[in-house]
């Protein structure tokens, strides 16, 4: 019997005992990666099958309608107890509403007492996708032999479709997106109570205890889906990461050809193409149908005033990370070889599991600050915990940089090495160490 069958009966074991998958063992366990990857489809299968299992929603639902119907009697008949005592009108009425409200804790903590099982679970099984999904993405799992891998499991990053699981149309999940929808309904039926009531009386202390705990159990099932949907971007960064790296080293690799010097002409004319027959449209709008004109211009205000409502939060967000880049930079850089010119990046930015090597660590380690400089022979990295890396510029492949918007951060400068690895450097700088690469022999791209 295998290393795979073994470990297959154990789980059906697990299961059977109502216990999740259980997470991967290490790399040399597996005899090849033919092996390494059926276990992690059916891994994956079973625990993303389990994570949308019909079964354990209803479970769910049914422990969250007990809590609420709990939480909402308790509120209404503490209530009532106290009404009854201040009215003078003790006696069998007050002592009905705490007999009510001791069966309503005991319900709601065995409610508690399910739901908190559901949420544990949930962490365990979301720890084990995540361990099962980045397996196979680490240098000793790359390094097995291949042994008879399936058509159906290459590329290992596509394959089970884990990630389009948590996704739907480029959105959240459904269930995400009811409980969103949920937490909206409950926060405008809470005001509208809240606002009516004339007194404290019965029926509003309850409807507004029902809404309240209703509200917080849709906020935890959006926030769970929200956090699925943010890794499945991550991944899918991940992947659109690697693929244009392969798409650059690729170009680096090839003689250099000169096509970037008639692409900005195109540009313009599509821009101009595209905005032009909306201002016509716009226009044409404007002369026949002054009124709708002016619905349009308080719809373009109002938008414009949501933006800048939310503008302060973006740019204090924005200088918050450049001071945070500075200060790591004024540590980082006095570590730095005399004479050269440093400036401020970040590193770290493609976080993965998969950092075996030291330039990998760079570029998918924890993401930080620090300071980089070129000199005649090397590029010279520096961290603010005194991590440095130098690379002689004779082991840099090429270079690629990109440029975004200021308002949406920093450029970045990808470094190619002819081992294979890649490290992107953000700085706002990205084109003064392009320019500086390109003076030292070295080819540079730009996306």
């Amino acid at each position: 019997m295998t290393i795979a069958d073994s470990r297959t009966d154990l789980a059906a074991a697990r299961q059977r005992r109502g216990e999740p998958y259980p997470g991967p063992d290490p790399v040399q366990a597996y005899p090849d990666r033919a092996a390494l990857l059926r276990e992690r489809a059916q891994a994956l299968n079973s625990l993303v099958r389990e994570d949308f299992s019909r079964l354990r929603a209803l479970y769910f639902l049914g422990c969250a309608g007990l809590l609420v119907a709990a939480v909402a009697l308790a509120a209404g008949s503490a209530t009532d107890a106290v009404q009854a005592g201040a009215d003078g009108h003790g006696g069998e009425r007050m002592s009905t509403d705490l007999i009510t409200f001791a069966a309503t804790v005991v319900a709601a903590g065995a409610a508690l007492l399910g739901l908190r099982s559901i949420r544990s679970r949930d962490r365990l099984r979301w720890q084990r996708i995540r361990a099962w999904y980045v397996l196979e993405r680490t240098r000793a799992a790359r390094a097995l032999p291949p042994g008879d891998i399936p058509a159906e499991l290459e590329p290992a990053d596509q394959h089970p479709p884990v990630r389009d699981r948590y996704v739907r149309n480029q959105g959240l999940h459904l269930r995400g997106n009811l409980g969103g929808i949920a937490v909206l309904v409950c926060a405008i039926c809470l005001l509208v109570v809240l606002t009516n009531a004339d007194a404290v009386s019965v029926i509003p202390v309850t409807g507004a205890a029902a809404l309240f705990t209703t509200g917080a159990l849709a906020w935890q099932v959006a926030a769970k889906y929200g956090r699925r949907y943010r890794w499945a971007g991550e991944r899918q960064s991940v992947q659109a990461t690697e693929r244009n790296r392969r798409i650059f080293r690729e170009r680096l690799t090839a003689p250099p050809t000169d096509t970037g010097a008639v692409t900005k002409p195109y540009r313009v004319l599509i821009a101009a193409c595209m905005v032009a027959p909306t201002v016509v449209i716009l226009g044409g709008i404007c002369i026949a149908r002054p009124r709708t004109a002016a619905n349009l211009g308080v719809i373009v205000a109002g938008a414009l005033g949501v933006f800048l409502l939310l503008l302060p939060f973006f740019l204090v967000g924005r200088l918050r990370e450049r001071r945070a880049l500075h200060a790591a930079f004024h540590t980082a850089a006095a570590a730095l070889p005399a004479g050269s010119v440093p400036c401020a990046v970040h590193f770290g930015l493609n976080e993965d599991d998969s950092h075996d090597t030291e330039p990998a660590t760079w570029d998918r380690g924890p993401a930080r600050a620090g300071a980089a400089a070129l000199t005649a022979s090397a590029m010279h990295l520096r961290g603010p915990a005194g991590e440095a890396l130098d690379i002689a510029l004779t082991d840099i492949l090429g270079a690629v940089y990109s440029t975004q918007a200021p308002w949406l951060g920093d450029g970045s400068l990808d470094l190619h090495l002819h081992a294979g690895e890649t490290i992107e450097l953000r700085t706002p700088r990205h084109k003064q160490l392009a320019t500086d690469l390109t003076s030292a022999g070295v080819r540079v791209l730009r996306a």
